[in-house]
């Protein structure tokens, strides 16, 4: 299937990937070290051709973010580093990424906008969505969470026009329409045999 040959799928945009992290709080500076953390992972796991998780965890890329170790002694000490980033040029890598994060200048820090809290009625939708994105991720053979995360349904469900990847670009096709279908009534899920499936509802107008 295309979706699974074409490298696009599995590639992020490097200056992008700290996005898809948790952010524990929205400190200009904690989030520079992220950005560049993050980025610095995405970008050496493309190179190897490996999971983002196999160079660092997604745990230990909030450590760094929020300790900023300045030294290969600093470094070392945090929790679940992986021993060939504690020493040598990998480790000098990491240790410039965050540097160059803590010296831009202050209008230059990346920010967040305070979350808007979610419609306390959107919980069924969200569960629906799971239940599609389920189907979705077997039908096309995709892991769900490279398609769309929770947090991702949540803005989904609460916003049609929400600024996620899932209602952006292949993530959209096979996913995004369909949920906002599924969410407007247009589409309806059903089981074929021992498979989830969809159905399209005729137009109600």
């Amino acid at each position: 299937m295309a979706i699974l040959t074409d490298p696009g799928t599995y590639e992020m945009d490097v200056d992008e990937a700290w996005r898809r992290l948790k952010i524990r709080h929205r400190a200009p500076r904690y989030l520079a070290v992220l950005k560049a953390v993050a980025g610095w992972r995405e970008a050496r796991a493309q190179t190897r051709d490996v999971p983002r998780n196999r160079i660092l965890r997604d745990e230990v890329v909030q450590q760094l973010a929020s300790e900023q170790p300045a030294s290969l002694q600093a470094l070392g000490e945090i929790r679940g580093l992986p021993k060939e980033l504690k020493r040598g040029a990998v480790a000098e890598s990491l240790l410039k990424a965050i540097e160059e994060a803590l010296a831009m200048p202050e209008g230059a820090l990346p920010n967040v906008a305070p979350a808007n809290r979610l419609p306390r009625d959107i919980g069924p939708v969200v569960d629906l969505l799971k239940v599609l994105l389920k189907a979705v991720s077997e039908k096309h053979g995709v892991a769900q969470k490279l398609i769309a995360t929770v947090a991702d349904l949540e803005r989904i469900a609460a916003d049609d026009a929400a600024d996620v990847a899932a209602l952006k670009g292949w993530r959209r096709k096979i996913f995004g329409d369909e949920a906002l279908a599924l969410k407007h009534g247009r589409l309806a899920l059903t089981v074929s045999g021992r498979r989830l499936a969809t159905v399209v509802l005729a137009d109600s107008g």
